[in-house]
């Protein structure tokens, strides 16, 4: 009964995801005329793709993270089935419903909750540490004022001394936390917002020929990471809807004008978007596969 109520209670956190990001999409005005049938097809079918990839190693990072609190089998599957689907969630109102509904899918897909539940907040953790370690970095060996009018350096520092505070916490208490998977999961983080940046690049490159030079490619990569963390701690915005695209646009007026810089803000948004749907049906392209496990699990625990 509970399996079913928890099923029925998945199903409607997605579909209101999907409305919302209907919304999205339908409030959003590109003039795509001004692009060719080629570069249209980059944008919204192979940097998609792309990004799903990007979303596929998100999840094998929290997978690593699942498996310093757990010393069972993790099923890769099954937690792309979990990550991926209720990634969608975190486009509905608040910063915290695809957390929700992680614990949700999670107990269908027999993941102890206890197990969701920390491994969702140590998450939180490396991702924030992983940004503001770049960020941090930025700071100390590039003298931006534009990026110390964001972010002061010294919040910075107590941000990263908090996670390392953490770390140390997890360490004692979890006895699967190593040094070699936390090596992992940041290499993981890494390429993945390296990845997102550089789609963000190859959109301006295209969009307003913005060339693709080292400085280029480092400023655009602290901008994303700017607009991403604001973003991700910002409360009530889904997804960092409308904050992380404010962040692009004020950080690279001085490069770009405002209009071109919301266009690409926008188009990087709507690849994102696409980009989660495909890891989303995925997901579900999995979850259908694995039904006769997830039976013979429904049987072993009674």
């Amino acid at each position: 009964m509970l399996k079913k109520i928890l099923n029925i209670a998945g199903k409607i956190i997605t579909v209101l995801a999907f409305i919302y990001i209907a919304r999205i999409f339908k409030d959003v005005d590109l003039n795509l005329f001004r692009y060719s049938a080629g570069q249209i097809a980059l944008f919204f079918a192979v940097m998609p793709l792309f990004y799903a990839l990007l979303v596929a190693l998100l999840s094998n990072s929290w997978k690593r993270i699942l498996t310093m609190f757990t010393d069972e089998p993790v099923s890769n599957k099954l937690v792309f089935c979990v990550y991926a689907k209720a990634n969608i969630a975190k486009y509905l109102p608040s910063n915290v419903m695809h957390f929700v509904s992680r614990q949700i899918l999670g107990k269908v897909l027999h993941l102890k909750q206890r197990d969701i539940f920390y491994s969702s907040a140590l998450e939180t953790v490396l991702l924030t540490f992983t940004v503001v370690f770049y960020i941090m970095l930025i700071w100390l060996t590039i003298k931006s004022e534009l990026l110390k009018e964001y972010l002061n350096g010294y919040i910075i520092i107590a941000v990263n001394t908090g996670v390392v505070i953490t770390l140390i916490v997890v360490k004692k208490f979890f006895l699967n936390f190593t040094f070699k998977r936390f090596i992992l999961v940041f290499t993981n983080y890494s390429i993945v917002f390296f990845g997102f940046s550089l789609l963000l690049s190859l959109i301006y490159n295209i969009s307003i020929d913005l060339p693709l030079d080292v400085n280029n490619l480092a400023f655009i990569f602290k901008v994303f990471l700017v607009s991403w963390f604001i973003g991700y701690i910002t409360p009530g915005a889904p997804g960092g809807i409308g904050v992380r695209e404010t962040i692009i646009i004020l950080m690279l007026s001085g490069v770009v004008d405002k209009e071109s810089a919301l266009v690409g803000a926008l188009i990087f948004r709507l690849i994102s978007i696409i980009g989660e749907v495909i890891a989303y049906f995925y997901a579900a392209y999995l979850k259908k596969r694995s039904l006769p496990m997830l039976r013979a699990m429904d049987e072993e625990s009674g």
